[in-house]
């Protein structure tokens, strides 16, 4: 039996979908990981920013993650305790300056 090997061009095609992939879930992660930190402060309004569209919409409920399914339906789920919860998109560019606007930890 031979194996099969990669051509470079569907190693790189794979690794950028995984790291794709890998994104979106960190973001929804965190996202749902701010929303239980937040009902822990019994922080009755919040705002939630994030540049990707992806997640935003599928929490606006505007369209479906379908890899994330169990992750979009606990921020849902988080979502009810709040008496106001807005998630917006803010464009890449726009978090990268502020990334670069904020000081490091000590």
């Amino acid at each position: 039996m031979e194996a099969k090997q990669s051509q470079p061009e569907e190693v790189a095609t794979r690794s950028l979908a995984l790291a794709r992939e890998w994104n979106q879930a960190h973001a929804a992660l965190v996202v749902r990981e701010s929303l239980r930190m937040a009902e822990a402060q019994e922080i009755s309004h919040l705002q939630i920013f994030s540049d990707n569209s992806t997640l935003i919409g599928s929490v606006n409920k505007k369209t479906h993650m379908k890899d994330f399914t169990g992750i979009i339906k606990d921020i849902h789920s988080l979502s009810s305790v709040f008496v106001l919860i807005l998630c917006l998109h803010i464009p890449h560019k726009k978090t990268q300056e502020a990334d670069c606007n904020t000081p490091e930890p000590s």
